[in-house]
């Protein structure tokens, strides 16, 4: 996040703070020092004094990753990337087919 101020915050916010953690970007959000980007998944908490506004023009994309304690991955775990694996690959392939669908 980061919270800006000024008159010009149309074009060149003024950056005063930036945070990483939620608890902090909603308090920042909240005490009207500026506006945070979070994932729609921490808007369902219904946190008090902040109107949550759903971003929907894009398509956001977020890079992830697996963890796992260094040296114990079991065939579960292999079994659980895997699926995912697929899942992403799947997704994919509908989003291709999609973006050659006529509007």
């Amino acid at each position: 996040m980061r919270c800006g101020s000024g008159p010009n915050m149309d074009s060149h916010p003024r950056v005063v703070q930036e945070a990483h953690e939620l608890p902090t970007l909603f308090a920042l959000a909240r005490a009207g020092v500026g506006i945070a980007v979070v994932p729609i998944s921490a808007c369902r908490a219904g946190i008090r004094g902040v109107r949550v506004h759903p971003i929907s023009d894009k398509e956001p994309r977020w890079t992830v990753g697996a963890a796992w304690r260094k040296g114990e991955k079991s065939v579960l775990d292999d079994k659980f990337l895997g699926i995912v694996e697929e899942r992403i690959k799947e997704s994919q392939r509908i989003k291709i087919l999609e973006s050659r669908m006529p509007l």
